[in-house]
């Protein structure tokens, strides 16, 4: 459960995401500081996410779900900018 809980973030992560990427479409000449606002981004969800829902009894698989949900969001970054 606590595993659940911690890639829950994922639907968090993802619309923010898919929000900088439209942003970095419009504007294409701030590539680079677009790359530090996505990992600020993402970096104060997390940390807020975890101080919020911090689980009572096995934290080791709330921060599996949370590293989990940080790979499959860096596998859509990857993928949308791709295309």
């Amino acid at each position: 459960m606590e595993y659940l809980q911690g890639l829950a973030i994922t639907l968090a992560l993802v619309p923010f995401t898919i929000f900088i990427l439209d942003i970095a479409k419009k504007y294409p000449l701030a590539a680079l500081g677009i790359a530090s606002a996505m990992m600020a981004v993402d970096a104060v969800i997390i940390v807020t996410y975890s101080l919020l829902a911090k689980p009572d009894q096995n934290v080791n698989m709330f921060i599996l779900g949370i590293l989990s949900s940080i790979l499959i969001t860096m596998m859509f970054k990857i993928r949308k900018l791709m295309k």
